[in-house]
């Protein structure tokens, strides 16, 4: 007999999904095959791993009505504890999908710094999006020399995290002043030579 959190699971999961998969029609019809379209890619890769887990209605909402799903899902993964849970079935069923949680939080950090390197690949300069996303920058250099010692979960925090998130979601625009700043830059290395 199936329990009544698997049917709740598997409907409040098929909607997360869901809400993910239109995400990722809507950047393949704009074919804008970007770091976004990948991130989107990878992280429904990831939630199919799950065996059995439940998302609350009110964080599915959260993230189906957010501008991008994808970002608004990684913020709730990095700042909401139990924003996926395991069931309370059997202890063995709970303890290996508890077990299958915390590795797909450690697969989405990962997901989110490689997120990261890609925009930044896509940018005119180097330090473009770190210029145009302040926290950025004290986030990476604390991934870099904190994260092994003290772990991931604690140098994301919630603001930081969501000032990121919110600031990537209109990367077009930061495309569009990173790419008049490198002419700007350019001009004015011409007419000072």
């Amino acid at each position: 007999m199936q329990s009544a959190f698997t049917a709740e699971r598997h409907a409040s999961f098929y909607k997360l999904e869901k809400c993910l998969a239109q995400e990722e029609q809507e950047i393949h019809k704009k074919k804008d095959f970007s770091a976004r379209y990948k991130l989107n890619q990878n992280l429904l890769n990831l939630l199919i791993k799950i065996s059995n887990a439940h998302i609350t209605d009110e964080n599915l909402l959260r993230v189906c009505h957010a501008e991008s799903p994808a970002h608004s899902f990684l913020y709730l993964l990095f700042t909401d504890k139990d924003v996926l849970r395991a069931p309370q079935t059997s202890v063995a069923e709970t303890a290996m999908v508890q077990a299958q949680l915390k590795q797909f939080k450690a697969e989405g950090y990962e997901l989110f710094l490689s997120y990261i390197n890609q925009v930044q690949a896509s940018m005119p300069t180097a330090s473009c999006l770190t210029k145009y996303i302040p926290p950025l920058k004290r986030l990476l250099e604390q991934n870099k020399f904190l994260a092994p010692l003290v772990g991931q979960e604690t140098i994301f925090t919630p603001k930081e995290l969501q000032e990121t998130l919110k600031k990537l979601s209109h990367l077009k625009a930061i495309q569009k002043k990173c790419h008049e700043d490198e002419i700007n830059e350019r001009k004015a290395r011409l007419k000072a030579s």
